[in-house]
């Protein structure tokens, strides 16, 4: 009976081992195809709307508590981390005024074509030879992505921005038009003569800020409403367009830009010219300030 109780002991020892073998086993492969990396990654891809509302949570609450500087911004951080936010994947940026949650990466967006009948869904990509659009996003810095939830189209930014020239931006997307250039050819340093702006676009604020080597400005398209630090250090520029009517904000518009010798006229639909052509050293021929602009220094 003795015998049989150890046989039976060593049977099991022995079941259990090769049970924990063959588990490490399997954790090991599955580790190897990427099964654990990929379900991590899925908890880590957090939705960009569901961030920003904890971080807008948590910015107002800091607030109300009289965080200020560091102290807010550490505030907001801990909240994220409290909700198994990875913060790396996203550009957090807390100031006295608010919150504002920039996507790093694209989370594998699904990539659409032209005029395939599909509509387009927030985050949907559209990359071109020399483009990137995002719908429902803005360009942010050349290099993150802000949500536009109410952009009702897409935003742009630029591949490489070494070269000297880029294909033609697209006037629309499945039924959708390209509605911002927000820093889309920001530093692209290189630029000489940009490429045409496409009618749909409202937002040029930053555009081609530090293309130091644009010539000429594109034609204005009628529906922009924002040229804030659009040709801002554009050393080069000594060619502008008319600046349409539908035209609100110019601050910064020309800032810097030392080559511009002809002022454009402004129209009587801008409101605000803080710096507009401060350190346009060149500059021979000033234009009319109209009786809109309520601020300006």
């Amino acid at each position: 009976m003795q015998m049989k109780k150890a046989i039976s002991l060593v049977v099991l020892v022995i079941t259990i081992i090769v049970m924990v073998v063959l588990t490490g086993t399997i954790i090991i492969s599955l580790n190897n195809n990427g099964i654990i990396n990929k379900a991590s990654n899925a908890v880590k891809a957090n939705n960009l709307s569901e961030v920003n509302q904890i971080a807008q949570m948590a910015w107002a609450d800091g607030y109300l508590a009289h965080k200020r500087g560091a102290y807010l911004n550490e505030y907001v951080m801990e909240a994220l981390e409290n909700n198994n936010i990875d913060t790396d994947m996203y550009r957090i940026i807390v100031t006295s005024k608010g919150v504002t949650v920039l996507d790093l990466y694209n989370h594998d967006a699904p990539e659409l074509h032209p005029d395939d009948g599909s509509t387009p869904v927030d985050g949907d990509i559209y990359e071109t030879e020399d483009f990137v659009y995002k719908y429902n996003y803005q360009n942010v810095f050349g290099t993150a992505w802000m949500s536009a939830p109410t952009l009702g189209g897409w935003g742009v930014q630029v591949k490489d921005k070494t070269k000297s020239s880029y294909e033609p931006i697209l006037e629309s997307i499945n039924g959708k038009q390209v509605k911002s250039l927000f820093y889309a050819f920001l530093g692209c340093s290189s630029l000489i003569i940009a490429p045409e702006i496409p009618n749909g676009v409202t937002n040029m604020e930053s555009t081609f800020s530090n293309c130091t080597s644009l010539i000429m400005a594109p034609k204005i398209p009628e529906n922009v409403t924002t040229l804030m630090g659009t040709f801002a250090e554009c050393k080069s520029l000594a060619v502008i367009s008319t600046i349409p009517s539908s035209v609100t904000n110019m601050q910064s518009t020309f800032l810097n830009c030392t080559s511009l010798r002809r002022a454009p006229e402004i129209p009587n639909s801008v409101t605000y010219m803080s710096n507009t052509f401060k350190g346009c050293t060149s500059l021979t021929t000033a234009s009319e300030i109209p009786n809109s602009v309520t601020y300006m220094d």
